[in-house]
């Protein structure tokens, strides 16, 4: 695509980081960072919450939330992302922890949002506050 002049835009760069992140591909990736943050992509949202889902892919969960952190909206996708990092390869309370922040700013919660909270409270066994999205997820008809 370059060979031929075409240049990537935010869309086609967040769909190389997430192929990155299923394939492992770091050095691939570290390349395809540097030019996102040399076209000043790495804070629209749609890019954030790709590069926040390929570093959690590669387990470099503080990269992740670095990057989370600078992104100027955190919407439930890189929220998501987030806790379902700390859920599969890190501090499981720590994704409880990040839930607790998003519901505190009002951000809605979705399927895999609810999914991945219920997974971490079996794992460091938060059974009221499991059974306590539980409930959530009845009443938003996720089950």
């Amino acid at each position: 695509m370059q060979v031929d002049g075409i240049f990537p835009d935010a869309y086609t760069f967040a769909h190389v980081l997430k192929v990155c992140g299923l394939l492992g591909a770091t050095d691939k990736e570290k390349s395809t960072y540097m030019e996102v943050v040399l076209k000043g992509f790495e804070r629209e949202c749609f890019v954030g919450s790709t590069l926040v889902g390929m570093y959690v892919k590669l387990r470099l969960l503080e990269e992740a939330r670095a990057v989370f952190d600078q992104l100027e909206v955190n919407e439930v996708v890189s929220w998501t992302a987030l806790i379902t990092g700390y859920v599969e390869h890190g501090p499981a309370k720590e994704a409880l922890e990040c839930f607790e922040n998003m519901q505190s700013m009002g951000i809605p919660l979705d399927n895999f949002t609810c999914a991945s909270v219920l997974k971490a409270c079996g794992i460091i066994g938060a059974v009221l506050k499991g059974y306590e999205m539980h409930r959530e997820v009845l009443k938003k008809g996720f089950e």
